[in-house]
């Protein structure tokens, strides 16, 4: 439903300005715990690569990663939750699920079910992907601009 996109375009930034700050903080308090915990692989790769495999891993991260996922995590999963369950259990139990998906990035576990439980609710709010496809595309791109320049 792409009805009032302006509308989701700024809950997501109003959501990402509310959230980055506690997932970021959450972060940096796991990585000061546990020091020698490896970084993210796709941060990991476009810092290495040549600038069109940069693109391509960028727009993997920021339009394809957000689409695919929030389809699956928030329109199917959420929402078939939603019809055995309460809301916030929905939202707690996808989030948990949307989390340990990239346990290969340890630190992230914990931050991302904040993330995703942001992301839950706004769908739950709006019965709308778009802003939660926004809020994640954000986030990723935000990731992926420090990470190139060198934050």
């Amino acid at each position: 439903n792409l009805n009032n996109p302006k509308s989701d375009l700024a809950r997501s930034v109003l959501l990402y300005l509310a959230s980055a700050g506690p997932v970021i903080l959450l972060s940096m308090l796991i990585r000061w715990i546990i020091p020698d915990l490896p970084q993210h692989q796709m941060l990991q790769e476009i810092r290495i690569q040549a600038p069109p495999w940069k693109i391509v891993i960028a727009f993997s991260a920021i339009v394809g990663a957000p689409l695919a996922e929030e389809v699956l995590f928030r329109g199917l999963l959420q929402s078939f939750l939603r019809k055995h369950m309460e809301v916030w259990p929905a939202i707690l139990v996808t989030s948990v699920i949307f989390s340990v998906i990239h346990i290969s990035v340890p630190d992230s576990v914990l931050p991302l079910i904040l993330l995703s439980i942001t992301m839950g609710w706004l769908y739950e709010h709006t019965q709308r992907l778009l802003g939660p496809i926004l809020l994640h595309a954000l986030f990723n791109g935000v990731s992926i601009a420090g990470t190139l320049l060198g934050a």
